[in-house]
């Protein structure tokens, strides 16, 4: 068992490096593992999104213009580090309203259809 202690301070035992350092190990494999997975899984979902809504026949030639476009996307919104934490204060704010109220407006367009809600914003009378 290591001790730190500087000065005046307090002592604080630390613990055995061993298990400590293989169980950072084991937790950030995880964690990359699973991060690498996500960015996968979602990159994949928004190029068939991207084909689907254009009625492409193939995707494929999508991938590799759509992730040069990604990475210089990600390093133009967030350079630093402490530019990320700033943005997450700001986000918090506005992570309910576009939660909330964007999925009861999509909620709203699928009940009452695009023709529906079409003939409410402009007044004009129901089509037979």
């Amino acid at each position: 068992m290591r001790v730190i202690a500087s000065g005046s301070s307090k002592i604080i035992p630390f613990g055995d490096e061993v298990h400590c350092t293989w169980i950072e190990v084991l937790v950030a494999t995880i964690w990359f593992i699973s991060i690498y997975y996500r960015v996968t899984v979602f990159y994949y979902i928004s190029i068939i999104g991207i084909a689907q809504v254009l009625e492409l026949k193939d995707y494929r030639f999508l991938t590799l213009p759509l992730g040069a476009i990604l990475v210089v996307f990600a390093l133009v919104t967030r350079p630093n580090v402490a530019y990320s934490f700033e943005f997450l204060q700001a986000y918090t704010a506005f992570a309910p309203i576009i939660g909330i109220f964007f999925r009861y407006y999509c909620l709203l367009l699928q009940l009452y259809g695009k023709n529906e809600i079409i003939n409410l914003l402009t007044l004009s009378p129901k089509s037979a």
